[in-house]
């Protein structure tokens, strides 16, 4: 009794068995009306492909193909021994997969050619892993957002948050896909296309990888998803240090008002940072005690310190004292910083006022030791990114620069305490 007939099946396409090979019927739309053909492979593994008008041609083509081949009208490989088990096994493993054996080996060979050495096996394992189902697709800014929240009640500091939030807002502009579809490769090709130096790079790829360890730690990106461990960091050439001289200083000091005023000399003699002048108060400025508190919320590294208050910094504060309220108001104070530079006819060096501190309170006090914990920074840090040797001379002038006597005596007359002699 016959398998087949001449009814065009409901799928395509169908598999007629002629052992050892296989026999398989396509439909193939042709001028609006349907065609079929009819392919297999002969003993010498070509392909062959024989087209009909019919499907009843079609049928009958296979019939009569399976049967040539059943009654050995083809030269046919005879198999032995191991041969035999190893091609009765390969059937047997097929049956999962329902494909045909030259189907699958052609598919295994072209595999093993794009990984070039690497078990398809552990390939597959690999690739169910990167898309485990466990993993919830997310995009990298529902992720963004919901990072900076997590930050935000744990109460980490808002300067963070604010430097997270400008670099990975940017990222997540420029990826607005689930995150676990974000390779190592094309965190480097963003990066490497950024506008900035080796550092600025750097960090930007700090914050990448903390949005990664957030995402895997809430089941939005696979553990074993290599984030940025893969991509390369940038070198950072550090350049010569420099600082300002006492005259440069003085002379920014005259242009100056009183904010900007206050602003260089609690940087250029504290060694205040740009960023925490905003966050200092007059009640962190401690008259009584000689020292300013750097409390830890606003300290850039988190942690509390007390610089001293020099007897020419005395000076500067007290010209400009005040009962509360913050020291400096600007939230940007670089900017004036520029402004004065270039109305002083000074050239401005980025971070000099830092490096100075460092390098004419190193001079003066012969103590690295104890300026790295004034600047709050580690000694080695101290001396690779802050420290220029400078004369003991050039020390002793830097913290001799004191405001103008007639300013200070102006300042005390301007007093409600101090009254105008009456003639």
């Amino acid at each position: 009794m016959k398998n087949h007939t001449t009814k065009i099946p409901a799928e395509f396409p169908v598999r007629v068995t002629g052992e050892p090979t296989n026999i398989t019927i396509y439909m193939e739309p042709h001028n609006g009306t349907p065609r079929f053909m009819v392919s297999y492979y002969d003993a010498a593994c070509q392909r062959h492909r024989r087209r009909c008008s019919s499907y009843e041609k079609a049928d009958a083509l296979a019939e009569k193909l399976r049967k040539e081949i059943k009654t050995g009208g083809w030269d046919v490989l005879t198999l032995r021994g191991s041969e035999k088990h190893a091609y009765e096994r390969c059937r047997e493993w097929l049956r999962r997969c329902g494909k045909p054996l030259d189907f699958i080996v052609h598919e295994y060979v072209e595999a093993a050619e794009i990984l070039k050495g690497v078990s398809v096996v552990e390939a597959a394992r690999f690739y169910a892993q990167r898309q485990c189902r466990d993993v919830i697709p997310k995009t990298v800014p529902d992720i963004v957002t919901e990072l900076l929240d997590d930050l935000t009640r744990k109460g980490k500091s808002k300067f963070y948050i604010r430097d997270l939030r400008v670099r990975l807002g940017a990222y997540a502009k420029a990826h607005e896909c689930p995150l676990n579809t974000v390779s190592g490769k094309e965190i480097d090709l963003y990066v490497s296309k950024l506008k900035g130096g080796a550092r600025y790079r750097n960090n930007v790829l700090q914050a990448i990888g903390t949005l990664f360890s957030f995402a895997q730690s809430h089941g939005y990106v696979h553990p074993d998803h290599e984030g940025t461990s893969k991509v390369t960091r940038y070198e950072v050439r550090h350049k010569e240090v420099e600082v300002f001289t006492p005259a440069e200083l003085e002379a920014m000091l005259k242009a100056a008002n009183q904010q900007v005023q206050l602003a260089l000399a609690l940087t250029s003699f504290a060694g205040i940072r740009g960023a925490e002048l905003g966050r200092l108060t007059w009640g962190d400025i401690r008259f009584d005690l000689g020292c300013i508190r750097v409390k830890a919320v606003s300290a850039k590294t988190g942690i509390r310190r007390v610089p001293p208050i020099p007897d020419n910094l005395r000076a500067w504060l007290e010209l400009h004292k005040k009962d509360s309220g913050p020291v400096v108001g600007y939230k940007n104070v670089y900017n004036q910083f520029l402004k004065v530079a270039k109305k002083a006819g000074v050239t401005w060096k980025r971070n000099a006022h830092r490096h100075s501190f460092v390098s004419y309170r190193t001079a003066l006090m012969k103590n690295l030791d104890q300026v790295a914990m004034e600047a709050g920074h580690s000694k080695k840090l101290l001396l690779h990114h802050y420290f220029q040797v400078v004369s003991a001379e050039a020390a002793s002038a830097w913290f001799s620069i004191f405001p103008p006597k007639k300013v200070q005596q102006a300042e005390a007359e301007s007093k409600p305490e101090a009254q105008p002699e009456q003639k």
